[in-house]
Formats: C-alpha cells, structure tokens, sequence
C-alpha cells in the first residue's frame, strides 16, 4: 500500500489529475446502522492527508453532503 500512496504523492507534486474519491456519507449514521465510509479512494485519501489538503475531489452519494467537509477535518 505505501508503494501506491507514494506514487500518488509524486504524481500530485508533477500536478497530474487525481481521479475523485467517493465517499458514502449519511446524516442517520449516529441513529441507527448506517457507516459512513469512504468507497473508492483510499490510498488517494492518504497521499492527500500525507499533505494535509482539506479539499480535494470527491463524488458524495448518500445525504447530507453538505457537512462532508467538517466531517473530514474532524
């Protein structure tokens, strides 16, 4: 795995395009079983908190998407 983060590091420092993430996110998930979790793109999510970005590109299926970004840098 920290082969493939690596090589996404390099390859957001030449600025080369990164496809987005997708992310389930639902408002429900602290009433009953629902997760929250992070679908496609988790080696893409490391190399971004590698350099501590905030915001990067992602698709966001479920609702409530509106607090995707506070949900992230909690």
């Amino acid at each position: 795995h920290i082969l493939r983060v690596s090589k996404l590091c390099q390859e957001i420092l030449n600025k080369k395009p990164i496809n987005p993430i997708s992310v389930f996110f639902d408002e429900r998930s602290y009433q009953c079983d629902i997760k929250n979790y992070i679908e496609d793109g988790n080696h893409r999510i490391r190399a971004f908190q590698y350099f501590k970005y905030k915001y990067f590109p992602a698709f966001i299926h479920g609702n409530f998407s509106k607090y995707l970004i506070n949900y992230f840098e909690n």
